[in-house]
């Protein structure tokens, strides 16, 4: 994945770090001074669950 010149050249425009882990890529981000790896799954369902979280406070 991150030999594909077309994803590379992606990767450059993104406000994010795009790592590997173990071969699989993961978001790299540093939270509260701490460098944590997320998985593109695991992103998705945090961006659900405030929808959700927003949604349910709607009156």
């Amino acid at each position: 994945m991150f030999d594909d010149p077309k994803i590379a050249k992606d990767i450059k425009h993104w406000p994010f770090k795009v790592v590997s882990d173990g071969g699989k890529p993961k978001i790299g981000v540093e939270f509260k001074g701490e460098q944590k790896k997320f998985a593109p799954e695991e992103i998705n369902s945090m961006v659900l669950t405030k929808m959700k979280e927003t949604a349910e406070a709607y009156p």
